[in-house]
């Protein structure tokens, strides 16, 4: 047994254990908070090599777009809120750095 140390039994089969914990009582709590603030210009894209979609504030830069279809219509965000699908097109990024993506 890991709380009493005794051998022949678990610790959830402790009376030791047992009687700690009508002793002690059951104080369950979890708080858990997270906010992420920051402005980011209009202009900019963050880049993720992982995401299956990319979405973009501003179709300028497009080299062309097409509306979506009844399936694509709507993507579900990290929060859980369907956001509407204004267009579907094809980006080329060019970053300071002088990667270019194509496609996107």
């Amino acid at each position: 047994c890991f709380f009493c140390k005794k051998p022949g039994h678990m610790k959830k089969e402790c009376p030791k254990y047992a009687s700690w914990r009508v002793k002690k009582g059951n104080f369950l709590s979890f708080v858990c908070s997270e906010v992420n603030l920051a402005f980011v210009p209009h202009d900019t894209w963050w880049v993720d090599s992982g995401a299956t979609t990319h979405i973009s504030v501003s179709m300028q830069g497009c080299l062309w777009s097409r509306p979506p279809s009844d399936n694509e219509r709507f993507i579900y965000v990290g929060d859980g809120n369907k956001v509407t699908v204004e267009a579907i097109g094809t980006f080329r990024l060019q970053l300071k750095n002088w990667i270019s993506f194509g496609f996107i």
